[in-house]
């Protein structure tokens, strides 16, 4: 089709050619057949011939003659041709806007009435004085339930035809529909009738129906067709689709509103997650500062020498007062408290700085993977497993448990990025990194007080339990690993846990020495260096022990930590309590001669000669 035709369907698309027809065929213009050209002289003949065109243009155009024959012409119809359009063809009356079309005063001489809906579209008539299914201006307007407003009678025909919904909007109709007068909008047409188109008002100023002879017309016999009744379908129609639309639209807005609302949530979870393991580390940290504040107040508030504690720490003697690891008092003075204790005892200032940057460092990380209850349990699991494999192998030197929680949060982390190392870009500098700390820290457990048992051990079920929370995070995320092997994987790093556990309990109750029957263990509790002595960290007998040689030498250790070598000529038990108690009182300070008949007389150095003295 040319600019004329393309021209014609945009303006009069909207029209329902196909039920204003006076011959009763149907025309679609939503069919996509095209109208004929204007150098097609059938298909001209055939439109200038055609009152539904005609009935629908004027009804597009709010009965507007000058701009239906502006249209005809751009189509190439002749004048004489409009003319008969316009007056209706074979008998039949075009009829629009509610005034009959032999009585058109545009388009035809005899006509002497003025067309109400043209003329009011040229004064300006709000198009809210239309009614929006037959494009005539309301003479009778009522209300529906819906609130749209329209011409009483179309809406009483569009009602007798069965229909219970809204023409305009869809809504279904509650039956009986109640058609309640439009007061307010008649009173606004009768205002401006009464300025601009006085002929509209009859007696008293009110609007004049429409008459019975302007309804619309019956052509060739065939039943009257209902125009307002097809446009109110037609209006139907494109309602209810654009429901369908705006429904799809709404489901997708919907959607995509819940997936926010879903990550929104999951991500206030995540933040209250990361706060609670905020809260855990602070608390964690508090435990350690109060117990180091706690051995400085026991050790008198002083430090040891370096080459005591090179870590700018306490005594043994205070550690052992707070609570540190202890195997001589865990078996046979039943301190079991000292297990739970002593993972929050540091030998010394640089073992507490080493251990609360560890706490946030990997804290922090795993506060993102875990909940507040994964990462105590963790921290918790990994000390106590530490301290109890410290107890067995480190079984004469006193030492400091801090370092197994530790450990069992470094090898969590490490497990985390080899597992998902996609993630993370730098894996293979931040397990270097790790590595390092690992070193570090190994290095302090080589020094007195600090025992790297408690590292191995709490390395170990650190790991371990930290693999079992971790797989567990993956279940139901369409992991590559299958769901009955991370559960498998699951029980069996929660067994070898558990059974760590039990064997350590079992050699405590059993008193495994495991210092004195296993010669490289010793290397790895202690090292002796030329700034440091392990001796430092003996445990010291509360009473005067002395040992017997196979030389008659007999080595005498008192509580002090002194320590003297003699030679025993007769050594009875008596002569041996007594030179031990004066021994030790001596060192002590406090000289005392033993009472009589349990030893020898000093003067003669009966019995006894002194070889050594180490104080």
């Amino acid at each position: 089709m040319g600019a004329a035709g393309d021209s014609l369907t945009e303006e009069a698309g909207a029209a329902d050619r196909d039920l204003t027809a006076c011959s009763g065929s149907s025309r679609d213009p939503q069919s996509g057949e095209t109208l004929p050209s204007s150098s097609d002289g059938g298909g001209l003949q055939a439109l200038s011939d055609d009152p539904n065109l005609i009935s629908d243009l004027l009804r597009k155009a709010h009965g507007d003659h000058t701009k239906v024959q502006k249209w005809l012409q751009e189509l190439g119809v002749d004048k004489e041709n409009d003319n008969k359009g316009l007056n209706g063809a074979d008998g039949c009356k075009t009829s629009v806007g509610g005034a009959a079309g032999d009585r058109n005063p545009a388009y035809g001489k005899e006509a002497s009435a003025p067309d109400i809906e043209a003329a009011a579209t040229e004064l300006g008539a709000p198009q809210t004085f239309f009614c929006p299914i037959s494009y005539h201006m309301f003479r009778d307007p009522v209300l529906l339930p819906t609130g749209q407003t329209y011409e009483r009678r179309p809406i009483e025909r569009w009602l007798a035809q069965g229909r219970s919904t809204c023409p305009t909007t869809g809504v279904l109709l509650e039956e009986p529909v109640k058609l309640i007068p439009n007061v307010t909008l008649r009173r606004a047409i009768e205002e401006w009738a009464e300025k601009h188109a006085p002929w509209m008002l009859g007696a008293g100023g009110k609007l004049v129906p429409v008459p019975d002879e302007e309804r619309l017309p019956m052509c060739n016999g065939h039943e009257e067709i209902d125009g307002d009744f097809a446009i109110a379908v037609r209006l139907q129609e494109q309602e209810q689709r654009r429901a369908a639309r705006s429904l799809a639209a709404n489901q997708r807005l919907s959607n995509n509103l819940q997936r926010q609302a879903r990550e929104e949530r999951l991500a206030a979870v995540h933040v209250s997650r990361i706060q609670r393991c905020m809260k855990l580390l602070w608390m964690i940290s508090i435990a350690h500062v109060a117990v180091f504040v706690a051995t400085w107040r026991l050790s008198k508030w002083q430090f040891e020498k370096l080459d005591v504690n090179p870590l700018i720490g306490f005594s043994a003697n205070g550690l052992s007062k707070v609570g540190a690891t202890n195997h001589p008092a865990i078996v046979d003075n039943h301190e079991w408290w000292r297990i739970l204790v002593s993972v929050f005892v540091n030998a010394g200032f640089i073992h507490l700085e080493a251990t609360l940057a560890a706490v946030w460092t990997f804290g922090r990380f795993l506060s993102a993977k875990m909940s507040f209850i994964s990462l105590g349990t963790l921290y918790m699991v990994s000390g106590l497993a530490g301290v109890l494999l410290s107890a067995n192998f480190s079984t004469t030197l006193v030492t400091a448990g801090a370092s197994g929680a530790v450990f069992g949060l470094l090898g969590t982390v490490l497990f985390e990025i080899m597992l998902h190392k996609e993630t993370y870009a730098n894996r293979g500098i931040s397990s270097l990194t790790l590595l390092g700390v690992g070193a570090m820290n190994a290095v302090i457990g080589l020094t007195p007080l600090v025992d790297n048992w408690a590292a191995i051990g709490g390395l170990l079920c650190g790991t371990l339990s930290g693999a079992a929370i971790i797989l567990g995070h993956r279940h139901g995320a369409g992991a590559t690993i299958g769901e009955a092997l991370i559960l498998g994987l699951q029980i069996l790093f929660s067994v070898l846990v558990i059974a760590i556990f039990v064997v350590a309990t079992i050699g405590l109750l059993m008193k495994y020495e495991g210092y004195t029957s296993c010669d490289w263990c010793r290397s790895v509790t202690c090292f002796n260096t030329r700034w440091w002595n392990c001796d430092a960290a003996a445990i010291l007998p509360d009473h005067c022990v002395y040992n017997i040689g196979g030389n008659t030498t007999t080595r005498i250790t008192c509580p002090s930590g002194d320590t003297t070598s003699v030679e025993i000529f007769q050594p009875t038990q008596e002569a041996l309590e007594a030179q031990c108690q004066s021994i030790c009182a001596v060192a002590s300070g406090s000289p005392a001669t033993p009472p009589a008949g349990t030893g020898p007389d000093p003067q003669a150095n009966d019995g006894f000669a002194p070889v050594d003295n180490n104080s």
